[in-house]
């Protein structure tokens, strides 16, 4: 599947199925072989479709991105690729292992142009009896910024 040819593909299986969200994971192995992924008109070319449809379609797309380890970057430059993906999108977040907490996760909005980014949420897995899943369990907010989330001035 690659985004730049197979979108039609796509949109069919939303119409067929009601799909309300798609889930992209990782946006990457799926941009298609036309597309430079360090090249931020390559992805909007790409992302401009995708999106329109989704508006038409009434669906929500969550596209994955991993981080790289540069733990020197601003967190809208620690993605692979042009930073071109965290500007064509209206959320960006990130989901981390809080890093005083070995059973935390905490999601924190980096960047959004639709809102005031909210605090970010603090959750941890938890086993469904009798079932082979987990659910999430949402606990409290975070004081933490999502830069000290990810490494970069973390306090006590």
């Amino acid at each position: 599947f690659a985004l730049d040819r197979d979108l039609g593909r796509l949109e069919n299986l939303v119409v067929s199925t009601g799909a309300r969200m798609v889930v992209i994971d990782p946006v990457v192995a799926h941009m298609g072989p036309t597309v430079d992924f360090h090249r931020d008109q390559d992805i909007r070319r790409v992302l401009k479709p995708l999106s329109k449809m989704a508006e038409v379609r009434g669906c929500t797309i969550v596209v994955i991105r991993h981080l790289n380890k540069d733990q020197s970057a601003k967190l809208m430059y620690r993605g692979g690729g042009s930073i071109g993906l965290v500007a064509a999108v209206r959320t960006a977040m990130v989901l981390v292992k809080h890093p005083q907490s070995e059973e935390d996760r905490v999601l924190a909005v980096y960047k959004t142009n639709l809102a005031k980014p909210p605090r970010p949420v603090m959750f941890q897995h938890e086993v469904v009896e009798g079932e082979d899943v987990t659910r999430v369990r949402w606990t409290q907010e975070s004081n933490m910024t999502p830069e000290q989330l990810m490494g970069g001035g973390v306090t006590a």
